[in-house]
């Protein structure tokens, strides 16, 4: 409940679960499910999440040639993609995404209102698709966000946003 799990190299577990602490999938480790309350989750290079990987207030990074075959959400905190992938879509309620170059997303990208009592920024969420990176499937933004997207990234049909041209990396 309390603390941090650490899934060494080459290691396999069926999900790891905490409330208070992050989550590191070490390099070449497969687990079925990840989910934190408050943490991040790491996931390392060629690391595999068969299911959905989810954090309430806490970053998610996946590495190059990382893959998580559902859902990759949060509510508060950064999502970043290097070389990584994602079968179930992306959700977000106030965290910048940043999908990075060589990243494919299937299933979309989804950023929510907040809802209920909400004791968050309004600041407007930054979103990144950048060179060579890929979103199939619905681009959904239900709030203001700042939408960046390269000239070469492919993506899917973008609702509730304007596209503004990307030159970064």
């Amino acid at each position: 409940m309390n603390g941090g799990i650490d899934i060494g190299h080459d290691a396999s577990v069926a999900a790891a679960d905490t409330v208070n602490g992050g989550i590191d999938l070490g390099p070449h480790a497969h687990a079925g499910s990840l989910e934190t309350v408050n943490g991040g989750i790491q996931i390392e290079a060629a690391a595999e999440v068969a299911h959905a990987a989810s954090t309430v207030n806490g970053s998610l990074q996946l590495a190059a040639g990382s893959h998580v075959g559902g859902k990759l959400e949060n509510v508060n905190g950064t999502i970043e993609l290097d070389h990584a992938n994602v079968d179930g879509g992306i959700e977000t309620v106030s965290g910048d995404v940043t999908i990075g170059a060589g990243s494919i997303v299937h299933g979309g990208l989804h950023v929510d209102k907040p809802h209920g009592v909400w004791f968050g920024t309004s600041r407007k969420p930054r979103i990144v698709i950048a060179s060579g990176a890929q979103v199939d499937g619905t681009l959904q933004f239900d709030r203001p966000v700042d939408l960046l997207v390269a000239a070469d990234a492919k993506i899917g049909t973008v609702v509730g946003a304007t596209a503004q041209p990307y030159n970064g990396k």
